[in-house]
């Protein structure tokens, strides 16, 4: 077999790159696929005459290249990757190797003005988490996007009922422009109050899944019965999806989890919750701590506040909510688990561990405490799909009586109801 050379010469921004990617322990031919997309972006700089890349040169490469070459999307948000960190690397800065959620959309100014002072609204007066202001602002920008829309007094109920059509997140996108359309108004940018209309005129979505999911405990044995332990992958995702079904933990904070919140000698794990920011104690259970030494007897940790769940191959990122789903969603596909309508990521474990608490008569306030629920509301939605608790406490059928007697034996209404039938009609049918 030819073996292949990576051969940058003349191109030294190009090299610099590829070297720099195989320091970080990206294989030979991950670091060349990037390194080639540098060499597009180094040969445009050598053919306009420019040394130094900033800003307006990586803008007026993207559009010439866009237009030249009208790659994928995919190709586009790595192209930006690509720009963001040579910028990064000729200005001297700590080069960021994180990717982008999706391409950033290019508005007009004042109208990313406005959204960047919502955005700064929801931090400051809503508290709201840095991941819901991100999705609410995201929702925000589609609608820009798919309207055309020079000047925010222009905005209608046409384009916001057009912009919900669009949307894939219908009760996000309707969350996020009342909350916008209430700022705009109250900042004096619009003149009519469109948010208190909104709910009026878009449909109310309706829950596909009223109760949660929920695996029966042959199911989640099996999904952990297909995992091979015997690779630092396996023992990573064995401890993940124990943290899940054993302790209910949610993916965002299995994301978030350090060393620091793991106490051994206690068997305790201690951690601030993401979606909440209230702090939780729970029980190191004796099988979650054999996962967890195995999973960090091959990892090597750097530091006790880095998070322990990362990715098995470079660049070692940490683990997302979303690789986590993917996760879960790979072991049932492999236990031959049908999840059928039911969810597939591993908040289905934590309502199975709260349901099956439910089932077996654990109180209410210690389940709450268990899954760090701030309202009993929250631990209350679990008890209906504890069907065989709920047949005990069924009422039975009263006996009919009267016109509905009659009706059951067949009674055609324009035949004289016998008055034994009726003795008792007055107390119900009047």
């Amino acid at each position: 077999m030819k073996t292949r050379r990576f051969n940058y010469h003349g191109y030294p921004l190009t090299e610099s790159y590829f070297n720099a990617m195989l320091n970080r322990g990206h294989t030979e031919g991950s670091a060349d696929y990037y390194a080639r997309l540098v060499k597009k972006v180094e040969s445009y700089m050598i053919i306009c005459g420019i040394s130094d890349i900033n800003e307006e040169v990586a803008n007026s490469f993207f559009e010439w290249w866009v237009d030249k070459s009208n790659p994928s999307a995919d190709l586009q948000k790595r192209m930006t990757v690509i720009l963001r960190r040579l910028e990064q690397m000729i200005s001297g800065d700590v080069i960021d190797y994180s990717l982008p959620r999706k391409i950033p959309l290019s508005l007009p100014g004042h109208i990313q003005l406005s959204i960047d002072a919502f955005e700064d609204f929801l931090s400051r007066y809503k508290g709201l988490k840095p991941d819901t202001i991100r999705n609410q602002t995201d929702a925000v920008q589609r609608f820009f996007a798919v309207n055309s829309i020079s000047c925010l007094k222009d905005i209608s109920l046409s384009h916001i009922e057009y912009g919900f059509t669009q949307s894939g997140q219908k009760e996000v996108y309707k969350s996020a422009m009342r909350k916008y359309l209430d700022f705009l108004f109250e900042e004096g940018i619009i003149e009519t109050d469109l948010g208190e209309v909104l709910p009026m005129i878009l449909p109310r979505i309706p829950n596909s899944y009223p109760l949660p999911s929920v695996y029966t405990d042959e199911e989640i044995r099996a999904i952990l019965g297909s995992i091979d332990r015997s690779t630092v992958q396996g023992s990573r995702d064995f401890a993940i999806l124990l943290l899940a079904s054993s302790l209910g933990i949610r993916a965002s904070d299995i994301c978030e989890m350090t060393l620091e919140a793991i106490n051994f000698v206690k068997n305790e794990l201690c951690f601030i919750q993401k979606k909440t920011s209230v702090p939780l104690t729970l029980p190191l259970l004796p099988d979650v701590k054999e996962a967890l030494l195995g999973y960090l007897g091959c990892r090597k940790i750097n530091s006790t506040d880095e998070p322990i769940f990362i990715q098995c191959r470079a660049p070692y990122h940490k683990l997302t909510r979303m690789g986590i789903w993917t996760i879960m969603r790979r072991y049932l596909k492999q236990a031959g688990v049908d999840p059928g309508h039911r969810k597939r990521g591993t908040h289905a474990l934590r309502s199975s561990l709260a349901s099956s608490m439910v089932r077996e008569q654990v109180p209410y306030y210690a389940v709450q405490k268990i899954l760090g629920h701030e309202s009993p509301q929250s631990t209350k939605n679990y008890v209906p799909i504890d069907i065989g608790r709920l047949r005990e406490f069924t009422l039975p059928v009263p006996e009919a009586y009267g016109r509905f007697d009659a009706f059951l034996k067949g009674v055609k209404p324009d035949e004289r109801v016998p008055k034994h039938l009726c003795h008792r009609d007055h107390l119900l049918y009047k």
